[in-house]
């Protein structure tokens, strides 16, 4: 297997994401009497799955996330022109960000229920980069 087919997917970096899900940040900070935990929305997830956050070592910054999660899952950017109905509200979205942020935000899905909808769409994308077809 090539380094390319072992690297995580998107929908499998949402899906396996730990911590509690938050809205409308990509990373919050929740500090109680007793701990602190940091949260994230669906793609903020994604981005803790690539970095230890236990050493504290990810970055608050909202444009550095997304430039980190752009080179580690070129889908974002490759398609972020490309138009995603949203299968609850049917609202056209203008990338798979887009997506993910109206269905986290907008509809509160489960980082599940986001990787479900982003799967296919992901499979498809690979596939046409490997030069097969395939249909969503």
């Amino acid at each position: 297997m090539t380094e390319e087919q072992n690297r995580m997917k998107l929908h499998e970096a949402v899906r396996n994401a730990k911590g509690n899900q938050t809205k409308h940040r990509f990373l919050a900070i929740a500090v109680t009497d007793q701990e602190v935990e940091i949260l994230s929305c669906a793609a903020g997830g994604a981005y803790l799955e690539m970095h230890d956050y236990s050493t504290g070592s990810v970055s608050l910054d909202e444009e550095a996330i997304m430039r980190d999660l752009e080179e580690r899952f070129p889908i974002l950017l490759e398609k972020q022109e490309e138009k995603y109905p949203c299968p609850v509200c049917g609202d056209e979205k203008e990338g798979l960000f887009a997506l993910i942020t109206c269905l986290n935000d907008n509809h509160g899905y489960t980082r599940s229920q986001v990787a479900d909808v982003i799967r296919p769409i992901e499979e498809a994308w690979e596939a046409e980069r490997n030069g097969q077809r395939s249909e969503i």
